[in-house]
């Protein structure tokens, strides 16, 4: 139009994508930051939720409440998605949270740990931590309330209690307590597959939704759990076994967002403990009669991409989704280097020095993502599911190249993020004393002997004493330390019953 009439365009105003470092900078630079107070809403309310108009859904809220809810929609619910179009987090959750008083203060919840991490990262000094635990108090009575009060359909009854629960557990996987995170996590997994079972129409609506999202949520606690802190002999910490019998490697991989779904799966069902010997048969012959076609869709699924990777140019797709493939491609390595290693040399730690290429190419990828400011743009630094640190602290943990393994280390010191359990600081900690403890002796370039290798480890966390207990297991015997305070403390019985010396 303005060509047509001769005049000169001013062009439009630049709408930032809400995922991006950008737009989160702006939202935190309307922050009363200055102030140093630790209630944003007592001075920031007024410029971000009117006081005049209120949604009806909100006059029983305070105003602190308001302003994080308000956070929540903003903020909170993308940086949860992690670097998918998860539709939990963009879409169910806010129509539920409109309605439901229970969900209403999940997500306040959530929302105030998500701004007490933006504080502390930032340098900004202490942040609230009483209003969260606060909030999922109000959560767990108006959930009550509803639930035996009988006002409420039985499928209204499952659909808010499972958004509520995965509220829950993406609430404990980011305040670090495992333990009430893993019996959230089991209950939601029982119940939804119950809704499932006893009432498919209702299921219908929303179940595939909440399954995509619960499936995510235990790809992230096998990771924590199954790969190196939890002992899976305690049944306290095992998920229920997966229904992986309909896992088809034929499937056509044509978007993102199956290649996504697809590494969710084989994540899953990888790091899956095996039952007993006598369980039922199933698990078992899946892993093992598919193995071959597992690592086989794992090394060409991007080779089904082709048609969107190749038109025009790979170059020229969006940054979001060169962000979210180098991700999958990420988790793909790891993946693959778990199912190509299990069972090999009778289980002993050298079976990783044949995956050094894929080690390497892993460290790369996620150096691509960190070093990166255009991919850095679209990484969320406090989310669930599928991020960088896991990946990473594996890639640093078991392959013994002396160089990779402190690439990697390195790529961790370098950011600070929170994903689910994973935090980076947590996880640098760990590893530096790991490191430290199969090197003793070595100079650089030295391989580590098998005798001086760490198999599994357990990690106690103690966020009172600022202190996390490791015991760790090797060929030439066990261990017990404590890293976090001063160097050298010892913990004077291993496993569970830990005490300070």
């Amino acid at each position: 139009m303005c060509s047509t009439t001769g005049r000169v365009c001013d062009g439009y105003q630049q709408t930032l994508d809400r995922r991006t470092r950008a737009s989160r900078l702006r939202l935190l630079s309307s922050t009363p930051s200055s102030t140093g107070s630790t209630s944003p809403p007592a001075v920031i309310m007024p410029s971000l939720v009117s006081d005049l108009i209120l949604h009806t859904n909100q006059v029983d809220l305070t105003r602190q409440e308001r302003w994080y809810l308000d956070f929540f929609r903003r903020s909170t619910a993308f940086q949860c998605s992690g670097y998918f179009d998860d539709d939990f987090w963009l879409r169910l959750v806010h129509q539920v949270t409109e309605a439901e008083p229970a969900v209403r203060h999940a997500a306040i919840a959530l929302s105030a740990l998500h701004w007490n991490f933006e504080r502390t990262s930032s340098g900004q000094g202490l942040s609230d931590t009483r209003l969260p635990l606060q909030q999922c108090a109000k959560a767990i009575t108006s959930l009550r309330h509803q639930l035996t009060g009988g006002r409420l359909p039985s499928r209204s009854n499952m659909e808010i209690t499972l958004v509520t629960c995965v509220l829950f557990v993406s609430f404990m996987f980011l305040q670090g307590d495992t333990h009430l995170a893993c019996t959230h996590l089991r209950g939601g997994l029982k119940l939804l597959r119950e809704w499932k079972t006893t009432d498919p129409i209702g299921y219908s609506t929303t179940g595939a939704v909440l399954m995509k999202v619960f499936a995510r949520l235990q790809l992230q606690w096998s990771t924590f759990a199954d790969e190196v802190f939890i002992e899976q002999d305690d049944n306290r910490f095992n998920m229920p076994y997966m229904e992986i019998n309909d896992l088809s490697m034929e499937d056509r991989i044509d978007s993102l967002d199956k290649a996504g779904n697809l590494l969710v799966s084989l994540g899953r069902l990888v790091l899956s403990p095996r039952p007993p010997d006598s369980s039922p048969p199933g698990y078992c012959t899946v892993l093992d009669t598919k193995r071959m076609a597992i690592l086989n869709k794992l090394q060409h699924w991007t080779s089904e991409l082709d048609p969107l990777l190749t038109q025009p140019s790979p170059s020229l797709l969006p940054l979001r989704d060169q962000t979210i493939l180098t991700v999958l491609k990420l988790w793909s390595e790891t993946i693959y280097i778990m199912a190509a290693s299990e069972n090999r040399l009778g289980g002993a730690e050298s079976r990783f020095d044949a995956f050094h290429l894929h080690f390497g190419h892993a460290v790369a990828l996620a150096k691509t993502l960190l070093i990166s400011s255009t991919a850095q743009s679209n990484m969320p630094s406090f989310s669930i599911g599928m991020g960088i640190i896991a990946p990473l602290f594996f890639c640093a943990f078991k392959c013994r190249d002396w160089y990779i393994r402190r690439e990697a280390l390195l790529l961790l010191r370098s950011c600070q993020r929170q994903e689910g359990l994973w935090t980076t600081p947590g996880a640098v900690l760990v590893l530096e004393r790991l490191i430290e403890i199969e090197s003793e002796g070595l100079l650089p370039g030295d391989l580590v002997p098998e005798a001086a290798r760490i198999d599994s480890i357990h990690v106690n966390i103690l966020p009172d004493d600022r202190k996390i207990g490791i015991w760790y297991r090797r060929m030439g015997g066990v261990g017990v330390v404590v890293v976090g305070g001063e160097w050298g403390s010892v913990w004077e019985k291993a496993l569970l019953d830990y005490h300070l010396g």
